[in-house]
């Protein structure tokens, strides 16, 4: 359950799928420990905030679900400035 401290983001599931990919892909949390380990900390309290509540993480289409997600997000936030 959740404290005073909490906080609810609201995304969907197609960004919360991109956003994990960028997180586990680049991994910046690793160039935050030296210099600001907060940061570091709470990218890695993201990343396993969206591990949690994301059901598809460990299936084995994993990849397919992921290029799904991508070009939804894609298609919902460029395709309009893309087209002639």
């Amino acid at each position: 359950m959740p404290d005073e401290n909490s906080l609810l983001v609201d995304l969907d599931r197609d960004a919360a799928i991109v956003l994990l990919n960028w997180l586990f892909e680049t991994n910046p949390a690793e160039r935050f420990v030296a210099a600001s380990p907060e940061i570091a900390a709470s990218l890695w309290d993201l990343e396993s905030s969206i591990e949690r509540v994301l059901d598809v993480v460990f299936r084995h289409d994993y990849a397919a679900i992921s290029a799904a997600a991508s070009k939804a997000i894609i298609s919902r936030y460029f395709d309009d400035e893309r087209s002639p």
